[in-house]
């Protein structure tokens, strides 16, 4: 599945976009993410969080960023710079 930024109203607009499937929010990779994940959810990856500093690099290039997230073996379907 396509990575999509999600940044104004971050969880209303992805929740929309998920169309009912169980969306589930978070800044952990190892947690929130895998979780969904293994779940077989939709995640929606908020940037600002405990893993800030490990996904600068790839705030602007969101195929980087999905690379990124498959080479850890996870998968986000949307994602957000924060939800404030």
């Amino acid at each position: 599945a396509k990575l999509e930024r999600c940044d104004d109203h971050a969880s209303a607009r992805a929740a929309e976009l998920a169309g009912g499937r169980l969306l589930c929010i978070g800044d952990g990779l190892y947690t929130d993410i895998r979780g969904a994940n293994a779940y077989g959810a939709d995640a929606l990856l908020v940037e600002k969080g405990i893993h800030e500093q490990d996904l600068a690099p790839f705030h602007a290039d969101m195929p980087a960023l999905a690379e990124e997230l498959t080479r850890r073996r996870l998968q986000a379907r949307y994602v957000t710079g924060s939800l404030a």
